[in-house]
């Protein structure tokens, strides 16, 4: 069994009651929906939004993938990089 407790996110009059598991995944969640929620700019927030966005989109299609690794190198030049850009 797994122990739960009651976790309450309130910013700009918005409050977030979650049942809270103790696990890293959503630790990080409710990190990020802390962090989103101090943004007062709402440039930021919309560009932190379309860029959350565009990485669930990425992890979705890597997702999707083949399940192969190529191992002839002009494969990879034929496809392009086969990683995303480098920040």
């Amino acid at each position: 069994m797994t122990a739960t407790s009651k976790v309450t996110i309130v910013s700009e009059g918005v409050s977030i009651n979650v049942d809270v598991v103790p696990d890293a995944r959503r630790s990080e969640a409710l990190r990020l929906i802390r962090a989103f929620l101090r943004l007062t700019d709402s440039g930021r927030r919309q560009r932190v939004l379309e860029w959350a966005e565009r990485l669930a989109e990425d992890a979705g299609s890597a997702a999707e993938a083949p399940d192969f690794a190529a191992t002839d190198p002009s494969a990879a030049a034929s496809t392009g990089s086969l990683c995303g850009p480098s920040e």
